[in-house]
């Protein structure tokens, strides 16, 4: 416990740091505070910590990193304690975050909140974030329920946020190109998402000059037709390979225990076209945005099925 307060006042003295330089203002002061409080609250006080068991991978290689560079070492991926490179970049960046010590279970969390609660204050500095919007970032169940454990999601998130603002202003420089480099490396889904989702905007500014009505129109449109032509020709390729992916998650999930979750799976979650697949989407949706308040854990990771 007392490095988890030291590692939160560390964290709580840069943030305190940028208020007396006018960065942010009394009020995101106190928000963002209690946004960094939440890693006291969840590991082996509302669950045991070894529930979400990856949080070892996590804080063992970022100390490993850390006590490498410290004693003069380089810390090479070979002898880390994870060798995916995933969990070993994502380890390296939290090494750097300057708290004490790594050496409680939430000792990440605390990193990861720092670099997230960094790009928030930068973003609002730039181009002031709507107080909505602003709530959602910290406050929405499921940014709170993650940010509080030690993984990688918010900083997969912190990097996905600080890209689209780059893109967006058209800020082409290195820091875009390294912060892009990190997102494929750690989640290249999600940096394939970012870049879809730029061209998508600069197709509705160049191209459609902002009318979002026929943008969504075009859109659709051409998702339905990406969908008969898999359909028709391709034989469902596409949507195959989303399902073995959904289902090879969902066995994961059950952690194959479940000798019925083969019948589980195609009964509740399988793709097909039918107006029970649109009720489950819906679903999912709310689920993501409410987790987990109202949808179990299983949602989650079904709405973002072709991400994973």
């Amino acid at each position: 416990m007392i490095y988890d307060i030291l590692n939160f006042l560390i964290i709580f003295f840069v943030i305190f740091l940028l208020f007396t330089k006018n960065f942010l203002s009394a009020y995101d002061l106190i928000i963002y505070t209690l946004f960094l409080t939440t890693p006291f609250f969840f590991n082996d006080v509302l669950f045991d910590w070894t529930s979400f068991f990856d949080q070892k991978k996590y804080v063992n290689t970022s100390n490993y990193i850390r006590e490498s560079i410290f004693s003069g070492n380089f810390p090479y991926l070979q002898k880390a304690p994870e060798k995916d490179l995933k969990v070993y970049l994502s380890s390296l960046i939290f090494s750097f975050v300057p708290i004490i010590s790594f050496n409680t279970i939430n000792s990440v969390a605390f990193c990861s909140k720092g670099i997230y609660l960094s790009v928030l204050i930068f973003l609002n500095y730039k181009n002031k974030i709507p107080f909505i919007l602003k709530f959602y970032f910290l406050f929405s169940p499921a940014i709170l329920f993650y940010s509080s454990l030690s993984l990688r999601d918010l900083l997969i998130l912190s990097t996905m946020l600080a890209s689209s603002y780059f893109l967006i202003t058209r800020d082409f420089g290195i820091k875009l190109f390294l912060i892009l480099l990190v997102l494929f490396l750690i989640k290249p889904q999600f940096f394939f998402l970012i870049i879809t989702a730029f061209i998508g905007h600069w197709i509705l500014v160049k191209i459609f000059k902002y009318n979002l009505n026929k943008f969504l129109i075009t859109s659709l449109f051409l998702f339905f037709l990406i969908i008969f032509i898999d359909y028709i020709i391709f034989d469902n390729f596409l949507l195959t390979i989303i399902e073995n992916s959904r289902m090879g998650f969902f066995a994961e999930m059950q952690n194959y225990q479940d000798s019925d979750w083969q019948s589980k799976y195609d009964h509740f979650y399988k793709l097909e076209f039918s107006y029970s697949q649109i009720t489950n989407l819906l679903k999912s949706f709310i689920g993501v945005l409410f987790f987990p308040i109202f949808s179990d854990l299983n949602h989650f990771y079904f709405f973002f099925f072709f991400f994973y």
